[in-house]
């Protein structure tokens, strides 16, 4: 998948946004360009630590990595700037499917075969919601 990545984007990508953690973060560093922005913002890939992690070797020179963090670390501000980004330049956001909190399970289950092509949301009732 690198191949056809660098054959499209060969000085490589400008934003990665790494959704699946710290076992494919390391891959996902080597495909940024210089000044490139790798954003760490899931842990789908179920493991928390980065085993033998070297900052200066991993992290490619003049490339950025950060994350976002929804729990303890949130800062709303950035949140209401990305929403507000979103609607600015009108990018679509897919929605692959709408489910009730009653079916969580369902969810979890469309989550893990990496089938939806689209967020996955999850309310409390369909009248709380636009879908």
């Amino acid at each position: 998948m690198s191949d056809q990545l660098f054959s499209l984007f060969p000085k490589g990508v400008n934003k990665v946004l790494e959704l699946i953690g710290t076992i494919t973060v390391k891959h996902s560093l080597k495909l940024l360009s210089v000044h490139g922005i790798l954003c760490m913002t899931g842990i789908l890939g179920g493991k928390w630590v980065l085993d033998k992690f070297e900052p200066m070797m991993d992290i490619p020179s003049g490339a950025y990595f950060t994350q976002f963090d929804s729990g303890v670390n949130f800062k709303e501000q950035i949140l209401v700037e990305l929403f507000n980004h979103i609607e600015k330049h009108q990018i679509n956001v897919p929605i692959a499917k709408v489910f009730l909190l009653t079916e969580i399970d369902k969810a979890h289950l469309l989550m893990e075969s990496n089938k939806a092509n689209g967020k996955i949301v999850v309310v409390n009732s369909y009248e709380c919601s636009n879908y």
